[in-house]
């Protein structure tokens, strides 16, 4: 077998890379370069420092519409930590635990098996988002164009994808496990992390989320009412001016929609969206307990039409419990159905 190397990178220098093909084979090789200038060959590198995840998706941990809809908050996350003083570059790996497991024992196997598209499983991505409040589910915006976004897995397939990036101190990352179809049974995955060989023990900490790290949820289900709006009283059950986080998460079936969510407290503006985001809108905010406050959300066109009647969920993620009431007239209910169809707090 031989390749043939035109350039170099930027510090003129190549990794080469001997393999058989199939795991756990073991082979002896004899690597001979031939070159128009004098060459040298520094060795085998060290290996980085690799440690595996398991978990697995469900039929609720799962995104059956990929990140088109909120679904996707359900699925497994992992929080990855540096507890060192100087940022360090992380590969993350993301697979089928059933798959890697039967690659692995293709060693053993006398005639060699291809897997057959009738083996093909759903599409896999994954993202990486700096975490809003830590040891919490990430559930706010999922977005390139927000500050939390730090990479996404840019090849999208059916196997294995995956992320590089710099885990900086001080800040806790989110990595989602996004399989993109729903599921009627356990569907194993593996997360694979690899760090630099010289880091200290303990510097990088990496977990999987507990019941801990649930939200509780308020949901609600209904349609958007003649002008496309919809209002409700928003009161923080936690003790007296307690600091709450909440998220508040608003999405329509409209295709041509475009969603925005406003906040007021005695009768005084307190946050909003920043702009009309198109079947779905994202509101993070602090509460202080005891407080009420109005919510209201708005659905338009394109041509800033109300969108009347159109279908709608909203769902209230906070640490606190929160008690929602639509105001009267409002074709808005809680919602229990929809609430169990979300990950929250047992």
């Amino acid at each position: 077998m031989r390749c043939h190397v035109k350039n170099a990178n930027a510090e003129q220098a190549w990794v080469i890379v001997p393999h058989v093909g199939c795991s756990h084979q073991h082979s002896k090789f004899i690597l001979s370069v031939f070159a128009d200038r004098e060459v040298s060959l520094d060795g085998e590198l060290q290996p980085w420092t690799k440690r595996v995840i398991t978990s697995s998706w469900s039929s609720l941990a799962c995104a059956p519409n990929s990140i088109v809809d909120a679904n996707w908050r359900n699925c497994p996350q992992f929080q990855l930590i540096n507890m060192g003083e100087k940022a360090t570059p992380v590969r993350a790996l993301l697979s089928y635990g059933e798959r890697d497991e039967m690659l692995n024992k293709r060693h053993l196997q006398t005639f060699d098996q291809q897997m057959s598209s009738a083996e093909e499983r759903p599409m896999l991505s994954m993202y990486v988002m700096k975490a809003n409040v830590p040891d919490k589910r990430f559930i706010a915006t999922l977005s390139p164009q927000v500050d939390n976004y730090v990479c996404h897995s840019l090849v999208t397939n059916s196997w294995c994808v995956q992320s590089k990036w710099d885990l900086e101190p001080g800040n806790v990352y989110a990595v989602l496990a996004v399989m993109a179809e729903g599921t009627t049974h356990e569907v194993p995955l593996r997360l694979t992390l690899f760090t630099q060989p010289d880091l200290d023990t303990g510097t990088v900490v990496e977990q999987p989320l507990t019941p801990d790290s649930e939200w509780h949820l308020t949901a609600l289900q209904g349609f958007t009412s003649g002008d496309g709006s919809n209002t409700l009283s928003v009161v923080c059950e936690a003790p007296e001016g307690q600091q709450v986080q909440a998220t508040l998460v608003i999405e329509t079936e409209e295709a041509a929609a475009f969603c925005s969510i406003s906040t007021s407290v005695n009768d005084q503006p307190y946050k909003q969206t920043p702009t009309y985001a198109q079947k779905q809108a994202v509101l993070s905010m602090p509460l202080v307990g005891g407080s009420t406050y109005a919510m209201t959300t708005r659905c338009i066109t394109q041509r800033q039409e109300p969108i009347k009647n159109g279908p709608m969920r909203l769902l209230l993620y906070s640490t606190a419990p929160l008690k929602v009431e639509p105001t009267a007239g409002q074709q808005l209910s809680i919602s229990i159905e929809a609430g169990e169809k979300m990950v929250s707090e047992p």
